[in-house]
């Protein structure tokens, strides 16, 4: 496995104290291989639980730091997220406070200057410091970029406490968007449909009972390693039909995780309490196991 390659950006932002001068350092890294599918950083040291771990699509990181010593990002990159290739280290300048940077030039790497693969063993890459003049601290604005999610499965549904109603596996579809960060959450909604059959489809046709449910809930998720954990609330409408048809309303509250195996792929897991009080003769609270695959947009 090829290691990638790193450039560094500085900028200053401030002199927040005696010895110390305060600056955006900005670490970019390039694709060399195709079938990468995460990236993990850490910054001075290379031990294990302090890995920050992301997907193919994310190339930088930019971090606040203390510009008058050197830090050191170390970045792997995996196939699969659970082997990583060896490390790629790059150093930041040394700046103290007074310095008169020089003045901004890009430069661009020739082909020429492009290592072969069987370069990469072994060397030290050197990074590329662009720096920009000194600059009173404004805000920035940044774009948000919503996580879209369309998932499938298959579920199994039962009436708790009532053990004795009936039981039923199906179908289910979801569709889910955020909108804005909070911390270390993303929050957004969740759409979900269901569509459930009781086994009597197989056995008594005459006696089988159709059942649904769709639904909008408030969500909340946040990444863990290489999966992503929400927890959702909201309205919920019921239905059966076939042998009786009935309509309830009550409230839903789901719990899932999704597993990022793949770049635009990842399998699911929820758990879902369907709490109908509405018509309160038909009051019921169904559990919902599902398990899904879902699609990133």
């Amino acid at each position: 496995m090829k290691r990638p390659l790193i450039a560094v950006i500085l900028m200053f932002v401030s002199a927040s104290a005696l010895f110390a001068l305060d600056g955006i350092v900005t670490w970019t890294w390039y694709e060399n291989d195709p079938n990468v599918e995460f990236y993990r950083y850490q910054l001075d040291g290379e031990e294990e639980g302090r890995w920050t771990v992301v997907d193919w699509s994310v190339t930088e990181v930019s971090l606040t730091l203390d510009v008058s010593v050197i830090h050191t990002l170390y970045l792997q990159q995996s196939y699969d997220g659970e082997i990583w290739g060896p490390s790629s280290a790059t150093d930041s300048e040394i700046y103290t406070e007074g310095e008169e940077p020089e003045p901004y030039e890009e430069e661009e790497l020739s082909e020429e200057e492009i290592p072969e693969e069987s370069e990469w063993d072994d060397e030290v890459i050197a990074a590329t410091v662009m720096e920009d003049e000194i600059f009173v601290p404004t805000v920035e604005v940044e774009v948000y970029r919503p996580q879209i999610y369309v998932d499938g499965g298959i579920g199994y549904v039962n009436s708790i406490p009532d053990s004795a109603a009936p039981k039923g596996i199906g179908m289910n579809g979801a569709y889910s968007r955020t909108f804005l960060k909070v911390g270390l959450f993303d929050i957004g909604v969740r759409a979900n449909l269901g569509l459930y059959t009781s086994k009597s489809l197989f056995t008594d046709p005459s006696q089988c009972q159709i059942s649904g449910y769709v639904n909008a809930l408030a969500m909340a998720t946040t990444v863990v390693g290489n999966c992503d954990v929400y927890g959702a609330i909201g309205p919920d409408l019921g239905f059966t039909f076939v042998t009786d048809g009935v309509v309830r309303y009550g409230l839903a509250a789901e719990l899932g995780l999704r597993y990022h195996r793949y770049r635009n792929f990842s399998i699911g897991f929820a758990l879902s309490d369907h709490y109908y009080v509405k018509p309160r003769a038909k009051m019921i609270n169904r559990m919902e196991l599902k398990a899904f695959l879902s699609w990133a947009l």
